[in-house]
């Protein structure tokens, strides 16, 4: 057998293996001198090759040290709390600052414990075990991330809320071996978000009610039901009366993000006909599109089209972004809504060739009252709000919402919900 490869698969061995090179050394005289004839005068190349082959182990062993020590380091030097747990869910590591929140708890008390024993994970709202986030980067070797109002509750019943993700961590062999979670403190940042959301809560419900009269008192004026208008008195009435109803669509949709944002909107979900709710969204919007005559298309890629899900919800979302393509699509332009089945989503999409979405704003689109810079002169009446109710209210049914576009070319939203259906969710109030 040739002697050089004898050599290089017991070294190999020898790096597979913990045991030690010594050890291996013996082993390997032991062998070579069976099989190999020139045994005694190669003796001396052999015990160069281990002493070589020792060095680079510990120099590997060395940098290998250093860049843990390193790793660590960094992690007890952020701002925000990070831990590791293994396979079996057990702690395997803490950095500074999640000590520093988890106080009282010591170090020696967390470390090698399942963390469901010393701390949980669950939604502010009803207190359900919130850590799904932490399983699914377990098991499905993916970035993960914290539902809103996700709290932390260690095992002296005190509580902190939390927000972050969690990351799988893998071997060599590219096998996962345990999931890091990242998290940081939010309590001020909730506190003040809810704060906020009462506050237009309370301001938008108190606004509705004068609103309400102002609009019933111009409907009367314009019906002449308290006297005749001249053509510029009733010019007058239409333009305030206008002006209410953008006033009441911004006060409703105020109320529906307070909503959102403090989890107290319902999902009701029933068997809902999505070719018929997307007919019916068209028909209302008619007025507008033939206004500004345009072609809007409906394309029906599916046979059964009922599915388990929130109607009201579903069509705001899909009313949203049709009224978005309607008003940024240029006169005579061309709109479509497609709904289609793929495998075991619904997959509906809107398409326009209108003004798009420049791109270096495309990150912020789904930003409360963010508005694309290319559309402000055009709609100055805006509030940046629709797409941002779309994009959370689309999360509640279970769907995801994806987007393409190019400036003045246009723009597709797609909108994927689950064919099985969801599941209800209860809350305070629909939408407003």
């Amino acid at each position: 057998m040739n002697f050089h490869k004898i050599l290089e698969r017991q070294i190999r061995k020898t790096f597979g293996e913990k045991a030690s090179i010594e050890k291996k050394y013996q082993e390997l005289l032991a062998i070579v001198s069976k099989t190999y004839d020139g045994f005694d005068e190669d003796r001396l190349l052999i015990e160069r090759s281990l002493e070589i082959s020792s060095k680079e182990l510990n120099t590997i062993n060395n940098q290998l040290k250093k860049e843990k020590e390193r790793l660590f380091t960094t992690l007890n030097s952020i701002g925000d709390g990070a831990f590791t747990i293994d396979t079996k869910r057990h702690v395997t590591f803490l950095n500074k600052t999640a000590l520093e929140l988890f106080l009282p708890l010591k170090k020696e008390d967390i470390l090698g414990q399942n963390y469901n024993k010393v701390f949980k994970f669950v939604l502010n709202k009803d207190g359900s075990a919130n850590d799904a986030f932490i399983e699914k980067a377990l098991n499905e070797n993916r970035v993960t991330y914290m539902q809103n109002h996700t709290v932390l509750i260690l095992n002296d019943k005190s509580q902190i809320h939390v927000a972050n993700s969690a990351s799988p961590i893998h071997s060599p062999e590219g096998e996962i071996v345990g999931c890091i979670v990242v998290f940081k403190d939010v309590t001020r940042e909730y506190e003040i978000n809810k704060v906020k959301s009462e506050f237009i809560s309370l301001a938008s419900h108190q606004l509705r009610t004068p609103l309400t009269a102002i609009k019933w008192s111009l409907e009367t004026e314009m019906d002449g039901d308290i006297g005749k208008l001249n053509n510029k008195q009733r010019e007058f009435m239409l333009d305030a009366y206008e002006a209410s109803l953008h006033m009441t669509d911004l006060i409703n949709s105020l109320l529906n993000i307070s909503r959102i944002e403090t989890d107290k909107l319902t999902v009701r979900p029933k068997k809902t006909d999505l070719i018929d709710l997307g007919s019916k969204i068209i028909t209302e919007l008619k007025p507008v599109s033939q206004e500004k005559k345009q072609t809007v298309k409906f394309i029906k890629k599916m046979n059964a089209s009922q599915i388990k899900t929130d109607p009201q919800l579903l069509k705001e979302i899909i009313g949203n972004l049709l009224s978005n393509a309607i008003k940024y699509t240029p006169e005579k332009g061309k709109i479509e809504l497609t709904i289609a089945a793929e495998g075991e989503k619904i997959s509906i999409e809107i398409k326009d060739n209108g003004m798009g979405i420049p791109k270096s704003e495309q990150k912020r689109i789904f930003e409360k009252f963010f508005r694309a810079s290319n559309i402000t002169h055009l709609d100055t009446e805006g509030t940046g709000l629709g797409l941002y109710i779309s994009f959370r209210l689309t999360k509640l049914i279970g769907g995801d919402i994806q987007f393409k576009s190019k400036e003045n070319q246009g723009t597709t939203f797609k909108l994927s919900i689950p064919k099985k259906g969801i599941q209800a969710k209860p809350g305070e109030k629909g939408l407003a």
